[in-house]
């Protein structure tokens, strides 16, 4: 499974969720939730030591009293166990969208995080999982630390969820099956693709970026009659990553 929930967990969580190409939902098989779950828990503690990032702004550390004996110095990455207290975990920008974020965890199965402070805008690194697409967190664009998971039976099944809404403004396909992956990009639509990681098509200067169609008359409005500090919430640019496992017989068996 590495290293796709460790990539999403830097994409999704840089900057507390508040990138427009932040993952904003995971379709994957409902067999795999409890398994991205755990990674993405073991990535945000420093936990898990394998394949990070290939491109990270993270700050990693070293525990000096376990660089002993000639032994390598272990290596904490992300936020550690104590998010709050981390000196690279970012907080919501206002009251206002704290409030909103919050209100998006109404009646969601929280499987990690859920923590808050409204005192000082704190929304710890939250997964949900088992969501109902027509509940009102896939309704808009979360811009905060809250990622959904919505369990899907097939890659038939993602390609026409994806479909059936707005072009989203990045997908993010995860898979050892490269045709699976150019499936995806040749049966969706949207302003960008990555393959078996996140963020990278916007750290290419040569690559153009933007949204499709719709999604660009209302990328031109948040530039036009917004700032940083007041996206609106009815805006939905929303990014999709897809998850993939392959099995025996080189079929793959979910997204």
């Amino acid at each position: 499974m590495a290293p796709g929930p460790t990539r999403i967990t830097w994409g999704k969580y840089m900057n507390c969720g508040q990138t427009c190409i932040a993952p904003d939902y995971i379709l994957c098989e409902a067999s795999l939730q409890n398994q991205i779950v755990q990674k993405i828990k073991e990535t945000v503690k420093g936990l898990d030591m394998g394949i990070g990032p290939s491109f990270s702004v993270i700050r990693l550390k070293i525990d000096p009293d376990e660089n002993m004996k000639g032994e390598l110095p272990r290596l904490r990455e992300f936020y550690g166990e104590n998010v709050k207290e981390s000196p690279d975990y970012e907080r919501i920008i206002n009251g206002r969208h704290f409030k909103r974020i919050l209100s998006l965890l109404e009646g969601q199965k929280i499987a990690f995080g859920g923590e808050t402070d409204e005192a000082t805008r704190y929304i710890a690194p939250t997964v949900l999982t088992d969501v109902d697409p027509k509940t009102r967190v896939m309704q808009e664009e979360i811009f905060g630390p809250v990622l959904p998971i919505v369990p899907v039976k097939n890659v038939d099944e993602a390609i026409n969820f994806i479909n059936e809404r707005e072009k989203p403004l990045a997908l993010y396909v995860f898979s050892h099956n490269h045709k699976l992956i150019k499936r995806m990009i040749d049966e969706t639509s949207s302003g960008g693709v990555t393959g078996n990681d996140v963020i990278m098509h916007f750290m290419l200067n040569s690559f153009p970026f933007g949204g499709v169609a719709q999604m660009l008359k209302r990328l031109d409005s948040i530039v036009s009659s917004s700032s940083a500090h007041r996206i609106d919430p009815g805006i939905h640019c929303a990014t999709a990553a897809v998850y993939s496992v392959i099995v025996p017989y080189g079929v793959s068996s979910a997204l």
